[in-house]
């Protein structure tokens, strides 16, 4: 796991980048960050609309912080909107905890498989990961 950490804050055009990168200076993109938080949770995420119903994003706050999130409460195979909205309230009850705003899990616009909000919750939980492991 990469040391350093940052944003790419340029590309062709002068706009800002979508891609994150690392102190390596190689760039995190929806692939990598699909395939980050699938090997850290074992939950296979492939799209965007992998993260809907909570499991991914709790699982890894949950391996980022053990102490403030159950393992056993996560519904690791939703099959009623109960169960989603149970991860969805863990997901709220850990940050809150922690400290971290509401708005860093974009709940509705990761549930639309919105390209922004799904990347920069991911970005932000490869950052808390990478930080918890060293």
């Amino acid at each position: 796991m990469p040391r350093g950490f940052g944003t790419g804050n340029s590309s062709a055009g002068g706009k800002a980048s979508s891609l994150a990168s690392i102190g390596t200076g190689v760039a995190i993109g929806k692939r990598e960050l699909l395939s980050f938080v699938s090997e850290v949770t074992g939950v296979k995420c492939e799209r965007w609309e992998s993260l809907r119903d909570g499991v991914a994003i709790a699982t890894a706050l949950q391996g980022i912080w053990p102490a403030m999130l159950d393992k056993k409460r996560i519904k690791s195979k939703p099959r009623t909107d109960w169960d989603i909205k149970s991860n969805w309230e863990l997901i709220r009850e850990c940050c809150t905890s922690v400290g971290l705003p509401l708005n860093f899990v974009d709940r509705a616009g990761i549930m639309q498989a919105r390209f922004k909000p799904c990347y920069n919750s991911l970005v932000m939980l490869y950052f808390m990961h990478s930080l918890s492991r060293q």
